[in-house]
């Protein structure tokens, strides 16, 4: 255990705390997800109304 901890030390050191990094950036982009579904909501929808549905056996009468 205590050179797993050591090694571990050692690559932070070398390298930095990519776990860390990973989990900042993840939450940073968690963030502005979340904000720009909250703008998306709020907004009427943008889509066209006279485009026709889906086509093919699959699509409903």
């Amino acid at each position: 255990m205590l050179q797993e901890t050591f090694v571990y030390d050692h690559l932070i050191a070398e390298r930095g705390d990519t776990p860390a990094k990973v989990h900042g950036k993840a939450n940073r982009i968690h963030r502005q997800l979340a904000q720009l579904l909250r703008q998306a909501a709020a907004r009427p929808s943008l889509a066209p109304t006279d485009v026709p549905g889906p086509q093919g056996p699959s699509a409903a009468p």
